[in-house]
């Protein structure tokens, strides 16, 4: 019986970007646990801007020949590092745009393998740490409500990984999800409920691996649910209205609203209360946003009167401005399209949650939290290659959509 090993080709150019995106996850989601203490401040900012090197590296290496498009994304890429050097959130937005620009021509599978890998590696290691003491395990009563942090520095850090790490492995496996694997993938997202009370992230990981089972069972509704997948086109359109619409008119004297906030834990009243006070304009507004969250030494702010607004849509609306939040959703919107015309219904469902997810809970921003801002890259790609990319790969059962892609950028693929 001979056995078939299939080694990964990756270029060495490529590597780099690897690298750099390696330590920038596995170093971003250490920065959420109590490990934090051991580098926070210059060492991880020397570390973060490491990774921008390596990325700046391989931008030069990977395309010698000058042209103006380098030109033009090299200027880019410098812009968006100088960005990364201020204190305010943008330098979030900042990074996560280095690393799509830069991921533009590579293969988003790979990239969510590395991302799984990692993930999970991270998330376990933090959790262990907890368990035997080696770093704390803080638990928060409220009531009848306990919730502990599993050495993370909020108790909703960990069930959020755990929603981007099931995401990934979804939409890797696709249709050829065993059975087992979502009993399993189940279990563990019901143990993180069990033990953080972390409700958004639970249900809409539950319902992720629901609708993954049944487009198992029943494949034909790929095809079939053609109105479904139009629908998703515009989930981020959809969230951020029900977002908006639902905290402006929020009015307590309505029982159902008043239920409404209270099951969202004061969502609707402390996101209405933030619009009131500090508005919306074009380009946005530094804010400082107190909430449940702990510092690196496990300390909570007390002077500061609670004001956490969780709503992604709204807090981005109002750190960023209306002009920022347009392009971004737009960008989605426009990334979702792509999927659509691409019959990448897993990756609309995907992303889809990931909308739903944004309505009550911002940290989808950040990118060790959210592997999917690389389905971005489709846009980068163009629409054209795209469409070329299936007819191709149709042709080829070894080569990829990604692949495809890489290969249409540097002429490696004739089209007819």
């Amino acid at each position: 019986m001979s056995t078939k090993i299939k080694l990964i080709k990756i270029k060495s150019t490529d590597l780099l970007f690897y690298i750099a995106y390696g330590l920038f996850l596995v170093s971003g989601i250490l920065s959420t646990s109590f490990y934090y203490v051991y580098f926070m401040g210059l060492p991880y900012k020397l570390l973060k801007y490491f990774c921008m090197g390596l990325l700046f590296a391989r931008e030069i290496m990977s395309r010698p020949k000058f042209t103006y498009r380098k030109l033009m994304v090299s200027a880019l890429f410098i812009v968006l590092v100088v960005i990364t050097r201020s204190q305010s959130t943008l330098a979030t937005v900042a990074y996560i745009l280095i690393f799509v620009l830069c991921a533009r021509d590579l293969n988003f599978k790979k990239i969510a393998k590395l991302s799984l890998w990692l993930s999970c590696l991270t998330v376990a290691f933090i959790v262990a740490s907890a368990y035997l003491g080696i770093i704390d395990n803080y638990k928060y009563v409220q009531g009848t409500r306990i919730r502990y942090y599993l050495g993370f520095r909020y108790s909703l850090f960990g069930p959020a990984f755990l929603f981007n790490i099931t995401g990934l492995f979804l939409y890797l496996k696709k249709d050829g999800v065993k059975w087992i694997e979502l009993l399993v993938l189940s279990v563990i997202n019901y143990w993180m409920f069990a033990e953080t009370d972390s409700r958004l992230s639970f249900y809409l990981s539950l319902m992720m691996i629901i609708l993954f089972a049944v487009l198992k069972l029943f494949p034909k509704l790929l095809d079939g649910w053609n109105w479904v997948w139009r629908l998703l086109i515009f989930s981020f359109l959809i969230g951020f209205a029900v977002s908006v619409g639902f905290t402006a008119l929020y009015d307590s004297s309505v029982p159902w609203q008043k239920q409404l906030n209270k099951t969202l834990e004061s969502r609707l009243s402390l996101g209405q209360q933030s619009l009131q006070e500090n508005g919306v304009n074009l380009f946005g507004q530094d804010l400082t946003f107190v909430g449940n969250g702990l510092d690196a030494y496990g300390e909570k702010n007390t002077e500061d009167k609670y004001n956490y607004v969780d709503s992604f849509y709204i807090q981005i609306m109002q750190r960023y401005g209306l002009v920022f939040i347009t392009a971004w959703i737009c960008l989605l919107t426009v990334a979702l399209y792509h999927y659509y015309k691409l019959k990448d219904y897993h990756m609309m469902i995907c992303l889809s949650m990931i909308a739903a997810h944004c309505i009550v809970d911002d940290l989808s921003l950040s990118l060790h939290y959210n592997t999917f801002w690389f389905a971005l890259t489709v846009v980068f790609s163009g629409m054209k290659k795209s469409v070329d990319c299936v007819n191709i790969a149709s042709t080829n059962d070894d080569c990829t959509l990604d692949d495809t892609l890489y290969e249409i950028e540097y002429g490696k693929a004739k089209i007819d």
